[in-house]
């Protein structure tokens, strides 16, 4: 009876590592942006689908009025919400004729 093939985990891990390393230096050298990201997620341990809806609502904002803000509610260890505003930037007085001359919005 043959004996099961038990596989090495030192040598998986050893052509894993490598792997990797080599991954990691062709983004770096062809998608500088990219490879800092992912080395921030790596150092930190993040969770990518939380960073994929934060940059979806900035991206939404960005695209639309320019204005706005992301909220993130965290509970208890957990991201429960990923909240994107988008603002409308007035610089207008409440109340007309309220206003000195020295201050007009732009």
């Amino acid at each position: 009876m043959d004996t099961p093939i038990k596989p090495d985990y030192t040598d998986y891990k050893t052509i894993s590592d490598e792997n990797k390393k080599q991954f990691m230096e062709m983004m770096r050298l062809t998608m500088p942006e990219l490879h800092i990201v992912a080395t921030m997620m790596e150092r930190v341990n993040a969770n990518p689908a939380i960073l994929f809806h934060i940059m979806s609502h900035m991206a939404d904002i960005a695209n639309g009025t320019g204005f706005g803000q992301v909220h993130i509610i965290i509970e208890d260890g957990v991201v429960r919400f990923v909240k994107g505003e988008h603002s409308t930037k007035l610089n207008e007085p409440i109340i007309l004729g309220k206003l000195l001359d020295n201050n007009i919005p732009e």
